[in-house]
């Protein structure tokens, strides 16, 4: 078990600052974009015919067409996990555009977030939180 959880690294080493994009092999382009665009509410930001990109606030995804590649291995097991405001508007959202995704839930990290989870087209796995308490501090409402 980890027990020094704000141990600093060596920075004459180098350091990581910030992930800057998160990067798919997608199906198809434009169905991608749009389904990010209306389900998650990402602006376009770049297109050519192999590439685009989209920004939400920081975060910002790239796709490139799989060109009928089989999807790449390095998304089996993982999860894009993002911080929204309202857990429950993402969710019909999804639900009212056919979907799946999970009922929100309390779940307990190191803080109580309400989560979904759902696939996109794609097959990228996707949880949306929203903090509901900080370890220690319960809201008010």
């Amino acid at each position: 078990m980890l027990t020094e959880i704000n141990t600093p690294v060596e920075t004459s080493q180098g350091r990581i600052r910030r992930l800057c994009s998160h990067f798919f092999q997608v199906a198809s382009m434009d169905d991608s974009i749009r389904f990010y665009r209306d389900m998650m509410g990402f602006a376009l930001t770049y297109q050519e015919p192999r590439f685009a990109s989209m920004k939400v606030g920081d975060l910002e995804i790239c796709f490139q067409p799989a060109d009928g590649q089989p999807k790449p291995q390095a998304t089996q097991g993982m999860i894009v996990t993002v911080e929204v405001d309202n857990v429950w508007a993402f969710y019909r959202r999804l639900r009212d555009r056919s979907v799946k995704a999970t009922e929100p839930r309390t779940q307990e990290w190191d803080r109580r977030v309400l989560i979904t989870e759902f696939s996109d087209l794609n097959g990228i796995h996707w949880a949306l939180i929203q903090p509901t308490s900080v370890r220690g501090w319960e809201p008010a409402f």
